[in-house]
């Protein structure tokens, strides 16, 4: 993985540890290069730490993420768990809102080209998702 996007990776809020975000960038690129033209899905982005591992693999492999996040935090980002982020609560509305910190993570590492933010509940995306997927 190049290694301005490998700082970007680390330097985003989440939780994955650098080891497994190498691990996830190899799969990602070995299912890419085995099925060429096919995009990746990723189901929970967060921040987009692990975003930023699965786009530069997209990239190299010159196809696109898919990410599908409702950005409400799952339970143990909410106020009383162990996980929470007083930050990332909108305060508006008084939930969590991980997105605008998604978007930051892609735009700083330059990967808005290969990272498509599909906002919604997981179920409710695969309802209707036909798209067959590389990774």
């Amino acid at each position: 993985m190049p290694g301005a996007l490998r700082a970007h990776a680390l330097a985003a809020k989440g939780f994955m540890p650098p080891d497994e975000g190498d691990a996830l960038y190899e799969a990602a690129l070995a299912a890419g290069l085995a099925l060429p033209g096919l995009p990746f899905v990723e189901v929970g982005s967060y921040c987009g730490r692990s975003t930023v591992w699965l786009g530069a693999a997209a990239r190299a492999c010159a196809t696109i993420v898919f990410t599908v996040d409702h950005h409400r935090g799952s339970e143990e980002n909410q106020v009383g768990w162990e996980w929470h982020d007083p930050t990332d609560v909108d305060p508006r509305v008084g939930k969590m809102d991980t997105l605008p910190q998604f978007r930051s993570t892609i735009h700083d590492a330059g990967l808005e080209d290969v990272v498509i933010a599909i906002v919604g509940h997981s179920p409710v995306v695969a309802r209707y998702w036909r798209t067959p997927a590389a990774f």
